[in-house]
């Protein structure tokens, strides 16, 4: 008896197998999707499987051969589909290696074409509406869950296609239009605007592939270190508009002693840098505000605000390893160097914050500002530090070891989170150039300033040892 496609559709398909193939189109779509989030390739995913009435027609087409049930299941693969859009084009590669490297899948068949292919004679739905481009392309699979790892399906085969995002739409549009037409064939109106929405569809595409390039040279761009600390700079304002919008930028800080730190350990660059930034974000409506109360009166600028994070988090990676410089050295090399980071630590101190607060940690309501502390910041703000430094000659006699020796405990134990982290920076010597002409007035200027401060102390202290 002939095989009656009417009735197997009607009865066998209808009633059992298209439950049977949904549940097969949606276990690959779920495969499909849960590989491709894995590697974080972007796209948009759906599967489908044919309706009774589609089917029937397909399989009612004039052949030269007769179908069967066991015929169908065999040679028909488009039954149960999944279709895979990418935003990005050029990642198909990525997800045929992914399809194809998936042992969940027995790859029956891989088809890589541009749809309709002309066909001599051909006379259908099309025959007015020949356009060159651009055609139907996609990339499609046909597979069959393997047996040993998805035993409970039935063994029928699965098409997936692969194409751009904008080609799916393009796709269904010239599909619904083409196949569904609403009586005959095309009109000329009907033609020219696919057209023209295939042009722009092309277009786009070529688009996507430029977005791409585009969007990968910015990624390499983000790897690369910071040139300098202009780019340094932009890139620190634009993160602080997004995430500190009160914060005041019209002076980031000293960028200077925050490009030496990201790059002593390990973070030169706006890829590396900026998922450490994240750490930093507030996570409510909290602002640079609650930072600032680590350094009291102390105005904070952004950069030391980073700074202060990055020296407390990687202190280890900040410091260069090997011996301890200073006790490897004869003892005045030793008092050289450590009165060059005593200095160093003052110039960024210097640099860190305003002038307005240069006197705050050096106040009574520093930490600690006892009579004798007072006396040995004197002597630092005197010439002689200054001429032992150009001197190479001149010895270190016992005041002045004595002297560096008390400030360094002074800045080792001091509870002000300022002086802290200038003192941390100097020691991992990231230091200023301390004989530099300019550099010794601005340390002139620093101690102008302090003058006073320390000169009211001394004479107070000296008439408390007096009474």
């Amino acid at each position: 008896m002939p095989f009656n496609v009417k009735e197997w559709v009607k009865g066998d398909y209808r009633t059992n197998l298209y439950y049977s193939y949904e549940r097969l189109a949606q276990e690959v779509e779920k495969i499909c999707r849960d590989a491709l989030k894995k590697e974080n390739i972007p796209h948009v995913i759906s599967c489908r499987v044919k309706d009774p009435e589609s089917l029937r027609a397909k399989l009612e087409k004039p052949q030269d051969f007769e179908w069967s049930p066991d015929k169908i299941a065999k040679d028909v693969f488009d039954i149960a589909g999944v279709r895979i859009s990418l935003y990005r084009p050029e990642q198909e590669q990525q997800v045929k290696d992914i399809i194809e490297k998936n042992c969940a899948f027995v790859i029956k068949e891989i088809d890589t074409n541009v749809y309709p292919p002309p066909l001599e004679g051909r006379k259908d739905r099309t025959s007015t509406y020949e356009l060159t481009r651009p055609r139907y392309k996609a990339t499609h699979w046909i597979v069959r869950l393997n047996p040993a790892v998805h035993g409970s399906f039935i063994e029928r085969p699965v098409e997936i296609q692969v194409m751009s995002l904008l080609h799916s739409a393009w796709a269904q549009i010239q599909h619904d239009y083409t196949y569904k037409p609403l009586n005959g064939d095309l009109s000329p109106a009907e033609v020219s605007t696919l057209e023209a929405l295939g042009r722009t569809v092309e277009l786009g595409e070529s688009f996507l592939y430029q977005l791409s390039s585009i969007r990968e040279e910015r990624r390499q761009e983000e790897k690369q270190p910071f040139a300098n600390i202009y780019e340094l700079g932009s890139y620190l304002a634009k993160w602080f508009i997004k995430a500190y919008p009160d914060a005041q930028l019209n002076d980031l800080g000293s960028l200077t002693a925050l490009l030496e730190v990201v790059d002593r350990i390990g973070l030169n660059s706006q890829e590396q840098l900026g998922k450490f930034l994240e750490t930093l974000r507030p996570s409510s409506s909290r602002s640079m505000a609650l930072a600032k109360q680590h350094f009291g009166e102390l105005r904070l600028r952004p950069a030391v605000f980073v700074m202060h994070h990055l020296v407390n988090k990687h202190r280890d990676g900040l410091f260069r390893p090997g011996p301890e410089w200073w006790d490897g050295y004869r003892e005045e090399r030793r008092y050289k160097s450590r009165l060059k980071i005593i200095m160093s630590t003052m110039l960024w101190f210097f640099d860190f914050f305003p002038a307005t607060d240069w006197e705050i940690p050096f106040s009574p309501r520093g930490q600690p500002n006892d009579g004798e502390q007072v006396k040995r910041l004197y002597w630092l703000g005197s010439w002689e530090p200054n001429e032992l430094i150009a001197s190479h000659n001149r010895p270190f006699s016992n005041d002045d070891q004595e002297n560096i020796d008390a400030l360094w405990v002074w800045f080792e134990k001091n509870d002000s989170p300022a002086l802290c982290l200038a003192f941390m920076i100097s020691r991992a010597e990231i230091l200023r150039d301390v004989e530099d002409r300019v550099e010794h007035c601005l340390f002139n200027r620093l101690f102008s300033t302090l003058g006073q401060a320390l000169e009211n102390e001394l004479r107070d202290f000296t008439q408390r040892e007096a009474a």
